[in-house]
């Protein structure tokens, strides 16, 4: 959320749910007010290094979740796939999502996927 921010209090709902479905959320700082100003205090390599340690102690990884322009109550989706996962393996997948409002949680079908 460095770039537009108009999304910021979706983004925030976000992680505290995760949060309280016991996950941690390496970046949680990225939805405070001055995370803008924070990053810079730090250069671009540092910023790199600390990401890329990030990507490497986390199990999932949530790229982005946002509405698919053209289809409407469409949502996309990009995860990472787990290290260890080789090509033709198989892998279920499931998503869970919280009504931001209410709190209730929906969970998806479960689905195969086979990675390339």
């Amino acid at each position: 959320m460095a770039g537009d921010r108009s999304g910021i209090e979706i983004a925030r709902k976000v992680v505290d749910q995760l949060e309280e479905m016991g996950h941690e959320v390496l970046t949680r700082h990225l939805v405070s007010d001055n995370a803008w100003e924070a990053d810079r205090l730090i250069s671009p390599q540092e910023v790199y290094r600390r990401d890329m340690t990030w990507l490497e102690q986390c199990e999932l990884f949530i790229a982005e979740v946002s509405g698919s322009p053209g289809f409407a109550g469409l949502y996309q989706v990009n995860i990472q796939v787990p290290a260890g996962v080789s090509p033709s393996d198989t892998v279920s997948l499931v998503i869970k999502a919280a009504d931001a409002q209410t709190g209730a949680v929906a969970q998806s079908s479960p689905v195969t996927i086979i990675v390339q």
